[in-house]
């Protein structure tokens, strides 16, 4: 079930917001090249962890948010927590 979001509980997550975005989405958030984003993460410079369901690749919504707001750390130094 997800949570609906109030004003005195800012961490709740709002209804319509997707937890798991597709590369297409992450491509469309960040203005980045598909070919680009590959690059990016074969080198250790797109730090989000890639979570596989069958042969979609998806990221966590929240957590690209998270990494864009730190200022694009590289994965070794990028370690994401949920709240």
């Amino acid at each position: 079930m997800i949570k609906v979001a109030e004003p005195e509980n800012p961490g709740f997550i709002k209804e319509d917001t997707p937890l798991l975005i597709d590369t297409s989405e992450v491509l469309r958030i960040l203005s980045m090249s598909r070919a680009g984003y590959h690059k990016a993460r074969n080198s250790g410079r797109f730090a989000p962890m890639a979570i596989k369901i069958g042969k979609k690749v998806l990221h966590r919504n929240q957590e690209v948010k998270d990494w864009v707001n730190a200022g694009c750390p590289p994965a070794s130094k990028w370690r994401w927590e949920a709240q």
